[in-house]
């Protein structure tokens, strides 16, 4: 299978299990404040993804890292001798994520009266910096393959943008799809409780979502002005050349999404949610 390919499927679900379980303490957090049962019926199920999620691309991992090294032994080599230790790093923080996030589940208190919540949001917390640690780590071998001196390619404005553009990432795409989750279940939900619960996590997920996206665009242009300064082959490739579509589905679909979370506020303001 190409290496591309098994990058994107696990870069992707590498964000939705980090993006999982940021929403999942955020939720905890804000419902031992508010006191709202629907905070914590959110949060649970959303920890419980991020572990099955995490688990499988751990698998992935491991494979991907399976292939590099046999199929692209040189590159191999050349990351581990210009920075030792990434690649473990990484997986170890991997393996610390899926370790306290288990523990994290295992003391979730789903009614939100335990005597030892904090401590438990706190694990959960520390879970989550520790999956975002693995993908920092993975991001600096990004690196290497973007940067004119791969020597020097720690040390670029690229390595800095990545992070953030993944923090963004992290938030916007598990928004995103539990805006949709939620409308499904709004859909083919019977019972006017559960109605309720949807549509207010409709609308939860959905500023969570456009809070990072409007972000996007302001990233992506200085993303895309280091990348031309630093390897202008490669940004003529994308942008000019027979992979230039890739660029114009991923600006399309960016822009259609703001417009329909847009629209969908909008209804919601004017209409009002389900009470």
């Amino acid at each position: 299978m190409n290496l591309g390919v098994i990058d994107i499927v696990n870069l992707f679900i590498n964000r939705l299990a980090l993006g999982f379980m940021a929403i999942a303490f955020i939720s905890q957090y804000i419902g031992i404040f508010k006191k709202e049962d629907r905070y914590f019926r959110l949060a649970k199920p959303l920890i419980m993804c991020a572990l099955v999620i995490g688990t499988i691309q751990t698998v992935i991992y491991f494979y991907f890292l399976s292939l590099l090294r046999n199929g692209i032994p040189n590159f191999w080599i050349l990351m581990n001798k210009l920075q030792p230790g990434v690649i473990g790093f990484s997986m170890d923080f991997l393996l610390a994520f899926l370790v306290l996030g288990a523990i994290y589940y295992a003391g979730f208190d789903r009614k939100g009266e335990g005597k030892h919540q904090g401590w438990n949001l706190f694990i959960g917390i520390i879970a989550f910096l520790a999956g975002f640690t693995s993908d920092v780590f993975y991001t600096i071998t990004e690196s290497y393959t973007m940067s004119p001196t791969p020597k020097t390619a720690i040390r670029t404005p690229m390595v800095l943008l990545l992070i953030i553009e993944k923090n963004i990432e992290i938030f916007a795409l598990a928004g995103a799809l539990l805006a949709i989750w939620a409308g499904i279940r709004y859909i083919i939900a019977s019972k006017q409780e559960d109605k309720e619960f949807c549509d207010w996590l409709g609308s939860f997920a959905s500023i969570i979502t456009v809070m990072f996206l409007v972000t996007y665009p302001i990233v992506y242009f200085g993303w895309f002005k280091h990348f031309r300064a630093a390897s202008n082959i490669g940004f003529d490739r994308i942008m000019l050349g027979k992979y230039q579509w890739i660029m114009y589905t991923f600006l399309g679909t960016l822009g259609s999404s703001l417009i329909l979370q847009y629209i969908y506020m909008l209804s919601k303001l004017i209409n009002g949610r389900d009470k």
